[in-house]
């Protein structure tokens, strides 16, 4: 799965949601996932909006591993950012 995806998926976000927020078309998102290409302001916004992923991340099929991974510290971010008490 590539990494956009991943995160919007993650954050229960649409594609149209991050181009908003981000203040671009949401064709852009469109072509970046096509091409893999985004250009650096944009992942700079995007590590911003989804602070688990890596510059790579954004534009790249992750592994069953990287997945994992960013899903366990999107997980223990939410814990500490929210005080959950895991006992």
């Amino acid at each position: 799965m590539n990494g956009l995806r991943l995160a919007c998926n993650l954050y229960g976000k649409t594609y149209s949601d991050i181009a908003n927020s981000i203040g671009i078309n949401r064709a852009n998102i469109s072509i970046w996932l096509k091409t893999g290409v985004i250009p650096e302001k944009r992942i700079s916004q995007l590590k911003k909006m989804f602070p688990e992923f890596t510059y790579e991340d954004f534009f790249k099929e992750l592994s069953e591993d990287e997945i994992i991974a960013i899903k366990k510290s999107h997980i223990c971010r939410l814990v500490n950012e929210y005080g959950i008490n895991r006992h």
